[in-house]
């Protein structure tokens, strides 16, 4: 779908998204609103996002949307895994870029059809998902931002988060590599390369016992270094 290439676009999609509506409304609540793929938390995650970034203004979304040479509005396909954690998000999202003028081929399908038309037959404009992260923002990065990477099937490819990327991966200390992912970050925002909703909170129970249990970004639990105390 070409409107998709068109940033102004994507910015009034992303003006178009309740974000608060859907943890709220769908989510229990437990999942922070951002529009960055990193968590607050991250080392990697921007600092400097204004909190307007996940602004909800359906007529401004609207209105960008004209400007953008789309008065009419346009159609795309938006595609699910057919599980209820998954669709309900994507039914909310349909529902709001309509109220815009998007009008949006819902499909609710199996995880290898979901993967393989997105990536692979490259038939379906977007999907909605969870994004799990990995145990290094490059990975990440390369997967979601990079031209070649699997999923930008589109091939999008904004020099500067290009060259912010080899920075990040190239830096010999975490701080180092910080500054570059956290402006890539900043970069990724303003470009709407993704229209992130929000970052889920998925917490861990464990006793006084238990020393250094830490969870990775990815949300699996690192035990490498646990301690036990009698």
């Amino acid at each position: 779908t070409p409107a998709l290439a068109d940033s102004k676009v994507r910015a009034a999609m992303a003006l178009a998204l309740d974000r608060n509506g859907i943890s709220k409304g769908l989510l229990g609540g437990a999942c922070e609103p951002s529009a960055q793929i990193f968590p607050s938390s991250y080392w990697a995650a921007s600092k400097k996002i204004p909190k307007s970034a996940i602004d909800y203004d359906a007529k401004k979304a609207k209105a960008m949307l004209v400007a953008a040479g789309y008065p009419d509005g346009f159609q795309m396909s938006l595609s699910s895994i057919n599980a209820q954690q998954y669709s309900n998000v994507a039914e909310a999202v349909a529902q709001q870029l309509g109220k815009i003028g998007i009008k949006v081929d819902l499909q609710i399908t199996e995880p290898v059809a979901l993967i393989g038309n997105f990536v692979g037959a490259k038939t379906t404009d977007a999907y909605v998902s969870i994004w799990p992260g990995a145990n290094d923002p490059s990975r990440t990065v390369t997967s979601l931002y990079m031209p070649t990477g699997l999923y930008n099937p589109g091939g999008l490819n904004i020099p500067q988060i290009t060259s912010l990327a080899a920075e990040g991966l190239a830096g010999k200390t975490q701080d180092e590599r910080a500054n570059s992912y956290q402006a890539l970050a900043d970069a990724t925002v303003e470009n709407h390369m993704q229209l992130p909703i929000c970052s889920a909170s998925l917490p861990n129970a464990i006793n006084g016992k238990v020393k250094n249990l830490l969870t990775t970004v990815g949300t699996a639990l690192d035990v490498r270094n646990v301690e036990m105390t009698k």
